[in-house]
């Protein structure tokens, strides 16, 4: 229901952009574990930075090799040019549910570094994020704002919350934090496919 409540509020032009531009949307920790509210809120955030309702993978597994196994028998996650967007739900502690996260699911299916990654941040599920992220790296802006945060590694993430007011600044964000991301990940196949080419063949004639 908060799916379809979500694409009636689009115009003719949002609904337009959001069928042109869809991406799967994969939720590695399931739904926010909050109230109704807030899953709304999150659904219709997540639709407005271009996820495609009919493949929003939410379910929860009971354990990160669960979840990688099913994401194992999805033949698009295996194809460079699909378009995914990867939203964290759960932020406590972030080293493991954020950082760690991404460079597991990253090292198996490498199309998804150039996804774009959200982490919705709760207040009632984990009301010390903001600070504890904080500690680790600053944000571009403040938590109800759509800031961007970057984590040691270097990757970025659009956050949003329950209380993201001014929607269409996240989406715009959104849009350039994916344009970007897309971009860095076909430099480095560009690179990697050209250090191919060049490489020598070891066989002896």
């Amino acid at each position: 229901m908060a799916l379809s409540f979500a694409l009636d509020s689009f115009s003719t032009e949002e609904r337009a952009m959001y069928e042109k531009q869809s991406k799967i949307a994969l939720l590695p920790h399931g739904c926010v574990q909050s109230s109704d509210a807030s899953q709304t809120k999150l659904l219709g955030l997540l639709l407005l930075c271009g996820a495609d309702h009919q493949r929003i993978l939410d379910q929860r597994f009971p354990s990160m090799d669960d979840l990688l196994f099913y994401l194992g028998h999805i033949k698009e996650l295996q194809q460079t040019r699909t378009r995914v967007l990867v939203a964290l739900t759960e932020t406590c502690p972030v080293i493991r549910c954020i950082i760690r996260t991404r460079r597991l699911l990253c090292r198996q299916f490498p199309l998804l570094d150039a996804a774009l990654w959200i982490i919705y941040a709760d207040p009632d599920v984990d009301p010390a994020f903001y600070a504890s992220a904080s500690r680790i790296c600053p944000f571009d802006a403040k938590l109800d704002s759509a800031p961007v945060w970057e984590d040691p590694d270097g990757k970025r993430y659009l956050v949003l919350t329950p209380n993201t007011v001014d929607e269409a600044h996240a989406q715009l964000r959104a849009r350039m934090l994916a344009a970007q991301n897309e971009s860095l990940f076909e430099r480095v196949e560009r690179a990697s496919a050209s250090m191919n080419a060049v490489r020598p063949s070891s066989s002896k004639p």
